[in-house]
């Protein structure tokens, strides 16, 4: 009995600790990818800097997914998975993780898996741009549970905003089966119900791939603008109401120096989904690039920073130098605005009677110098 009970221990620690290990890897990636993002907001990066980083970045996303590959049969794995790529800002490719999860889930009959699972899902979901999908998952939570913060929280940034590109059908919630050699779900077309909710609206290939495309392009930016740009092309011909695909060629078409079409682009995204705001940021940093009136940008910032709090601080940044602008301006400046080399207040006319004054002084003057100066110089001889 005593060694039996030994031998239990034994594999529970073990278990245990296999646990502790896959949880820390998942941990040092995340945290090493976080931190990576935020080296890469540095805008004095050169671009040698960036592209290491960028590298770096997708090694520590490929040990991510990794973890999950690993763990097919565990739910608390996949979820996991799916909420560090999300939180490392590749949140397409957290889609196929939350969905295994939670077909993982439902099978395992776990009231607080699938609550799990569900959150995971609406968070992951509202980060792509899906809010029909978030807002679904939100409710089957608090269905249950109406006083879910978590769910709640999620249920109130989605549940007035529309899914450019998701499609509605009659049906369950998404099916999880085997993508060729790597063992991940797939999301497609066909209708499934699931026995732990309604029927919900499901995504549709077009919108998937272009969420691919999407992922790619980011991962190129930094690497390669010309390739990113040729991927949110393609993101674009995939999906062409993906406002998120627009916001993103129109960073791409920027970084090539096509300022106009990166207002196109930015302009599409906003009249598409009036609700993200990375169109609003996008079509910002456009109307910057093409000398806009700063005032046009402050609107659009002000608009993006009330949707998405990421762009907050460019807002600051923005009103700020504003500001500073504008004290400039005052100071050193003449009734027009024009400033004087020495700060003081212009002392030329700015009128044509006051040019026709000024002419007609500077004449007399000249006239008086004429006359007098034979004066001067006849008083210095004697």
């Amino acid at each position: 009995m005593t060694r039996a009970l030994i031998i239990v221990a034994l594999i529970a620690s073990t278990t245990v600790k296999a646990d502790d290990d896959w949880n820390r890897e998942l941990f040092n990636n995340t945290a090493a990818a976080e931190k990576i993002n935020v080296d890469q907001q540095n805008k004095n990066l050169m671009p040698a800097a960036a592209a290491e980083l960028q590298k770096q970045k997708q090694t520590a996303v490929k040990k991510i997914e990794t973890i999950a590959d690993k763990r097919l049969d565990d739910p608390a794995a996949q979820l996991a998975v799916g909420r560090s790529l999300a939180s490392v800002e590749e949140a397409p490719r957290a889609v196929a993780y939350a969905e295994r999860g939670l077909t993982l889930a439902e099978a395992s009959g776990n009231q607080k898996l699938l609550r799990e699972a569900l959150l995971t899902g609406a968070q992951v979901y509202e980060k792509t741009g899906q809010y029909d999908l978030a807002r679904e998952r939100a409710q089957r939570i608090l269905k249950d549970s109406p006083k879910d913060k978590e769910a709640l929280a999620v249920y109130m940034m989605v549940k007035d905003r529309v899914s450019p590109s998701a499609s509605t059908r009659s049906g369950g919630a998404p099916a999880a089966g085997a993508n060729a050699g790597d063992g991940m779900p797939s999301v497609n077309a066909t209708t499934s119900r699931s026995p732990a909710g309604p029927a919900i609206a499901m995504t549709s290939e077009s919108s998937l791939a272009g969420q691919e495309y999407i992922a790619e392009g980011r991962r190129m930016m930094a690497l390669d603008p010309k390739a990113a740009l040729n991927s949110f092309d393609q993101a674009v011909a995939a999906d062409p109401k993906s406002a998120l695909a627009r916001a993103e060629r129109s960073k791409a078409r920027l970084a090539m120096g096509d300022d106009a079409g990166a207002l196109e682009d930015a302009q599409a995204a906003v009249e598409i989904d009036s609700s993200l705001g990375a169109a609003y940021a996008a079509r910002a940093e456009a109307k910057r690039s093409l000398g806009r009136k700063k005032e046009e940008m402050a609107a659009d910032y002000e608009a993006a920073a009330k949707l998405d709090g990421r762009y907050a601080e460019a807002y600051k940044t923005l009103l700020s130098k504003m500001t500073d602008s504008s004290e400039t301006k005052k100071i050193g400046s003449d009734s027009n605005g024009r400033s004087s080399p020495d700060g003081s207040r212009g002392m030329l006319p700015t009128t044509p009677k006051g040019w026709g004054l000024f002419a007609l002084i500077c004449a007399i003057a000249a006239v008086l110098g004429f006359v007098l100066a034979p004066l001067r110089i006849r008083g210095r001889s004697q």
